[in-house]
């Protein structure tokens, strides 16, 4: 988490607000941040709750951008990143989520899966029976604000750490898709 919070805080070009959501059940990850989180652009917020849907929805409760960008705790970005993605969105002003390109990092494959997420062109999805073009990954989303809680935000028994362990991000994109928005894969800068 101490990687990716220093890849987000080394951002230009953008105003930031950095939310970190610790579900933990110690004090590790806060003496982990240390002095992260005397930066006055970070707010950290513990809480009982379990499961990235779950911190999400604080999160974006808590955002004060219109526009808010999500990443997992284990990503390193750009530092053109947030800058990229937030100006490929602007471009779609009627796109309540958007997923940007995503690489895996170094790993050793005999290990385990580290997820991807390739974007080739640029794709805007507009009615649902469409949504098959295209996919994303939470890892690296965005998502407006008030239209995403407009229609009650991530599915809090999808995801991570819930009952349903996968799935959250796609089931916003579809649901955004009912509620008469889109949602895009802009072609950006890879995190």
């Amino acid at each position: 988490m101490l990687a990716t919070a220093i890849s987000i805080l080394a951002s230009v070009g953008v105003t930031l607000e950095l939310i970190i959501i610790d579900q933990s059940s110690g004090e590790e990850t806060a003496r982990h941040l240390g002095p992260l989180l005397r930066d006055e652009r970070v707010r950290y917020v513990r809480t009982p709750s379990v499961g990235v849907s779950r911190g999400r929805n604080v999160g974006l409760r808590l955002a004060t951008h219109p526009l808010v960008l999500l990443t997992d705790d284990d990503v390193e970005v750009d530092k053109l990143w947030a800058l990229h993605f937030m100006n490929a969105m602007m471009k779609h002003d009627h796109a309540a989520v958007g997923f940007c390109r995503v690489d895996d990092g170094q790993h050793d494959a005999r290990l385990g899966f580290v997820p991807d997420h390739v974007v080739e062109q640029e794709v805007l999805v507009t009615k649902l029976v469409s949504k098959a073009r295209t996919r994303g990954i939470g890892a690296g989303m965005a998502v407006r604000r008030d239209m995403v809680l407009g229609f009650g935000g991530f599915d809090e028994v999808l995801g991570p750490g819930a009952r349903l362990r996968s799935g959250e991000d796609r089931d916003l994109a579809a649901r955004a898709l009912g509620h008469g928005y889109s949602y895009c894969r802009p072609l950006t800068q890879s995190l």
